[in-house]
C-alpha cells in the first residue's frame, strides 16, 4: 500500500467533497434561475468519484470497465458538442476551444482508466486492500513506476509514462489559459 495511507484517504475525501460540490450546483440549480452547465458539472462528478477510487481502490464504486465506458462517452458527448457547436458560433474552432478542457480531461480519464493495472489477487487473500488493491494506484501516480511498491502488475507499456505527461501539459495548460 502507498504510504502514508491518510495522504490517499485525504485526497480520495477531497474528491468526493468536490463531486459532492459539483452535484449540489446541479441540484440547487434547477428550480431557481442561476446558470450552470449541467453536462459539465455532471461530467466532474463523476470524474471526482473515479479519482476517488483510484486513491482507495478497495472502496471504488464502480469497476474499471464500467468506468472506461463512462469516460468515452463523456469523451463522444464533448467530441460531438464541439462539432455542433462550430457552425453556431461562427469562428471554425469556437467551439472546440470552449469544450476543450473537458474534451482533455475526459480523455485522460479513460486513459488512466485503461492504463490502470489490474490487481492480480485471488479473492480468498485476505489482505486485498493491502497488497494488490492499490494497483490500480500504480499507473496513475507515475503511471507504472509504482507497480512494484503495490505489488500491482509492472508490464505497462513504454509509451505510458509518454502520454501521461502530455494529458498533464494538456490539463494544465487549458488550465492556465482559463485561470
Amino acid at each position: 500500500m502507498i504510504e502514508p495511507s491518510w495522504l490517499t484517504d485525504g485526497l480520495a475525501g477531497l474528491m468526493l467533497a468536490t463531486a459532492a460540490y459539483c452535484a449540489g450546483r446541479v441540484f440547487f440549480a434547477f428550480g431557481r434561475d442561476r446558470r450552470i452547465e449541467l453536462d459539465a458539472d455532471i461530467a466532474h462528478t463523476l470524474m471526482a468519484i473515479a479519482m476517488a477510487g483510484m486513491f482507495v481502490p478497495h472502496r471504488a464504486f464502480l469497476p474499471s470497465p464500467v468506468w472506461a465506458a463512462i469516460f468515452g462517452l463523456i469523451a463522444a458527448w464533448y467530441l460531438v458538442r464541439s462539432v455542433l457547436e462550430r457552425g453556431h458560433r461562427g469562428a471554425p474552432l469556437t467551439g472546440l476551444r470552449h469544450h476543450a478542457g473537458h474534451l482533455v480531461a475526459a480523455f485522460a480519464m479513460l486513459y488512466m482508466v485503461l492504463a490502470t493495472p489490474t490487481p492480480a489477487v485471488s479473492p480468498s487473500t485476505s489482505s486485498t486492500a493491502s497488497t494488490g488493491s492499490m494497483s490500480s494506484m500504480g499507473s496513475m501516480g507515475s503511471m507504472g513506476s509504482m507497480g512494484s511498491m503495490t505489488g500491482g502488475d509492472t508490464s505497462v507499456n513504454a509509451h505510458v509514462p509518454l502520454a501521461a505527461l502530455l494529458f498533464t501539459v494538456l490539463v494544465l495548460a487549458y488550465g492556465g489559459r482559463e485561470g
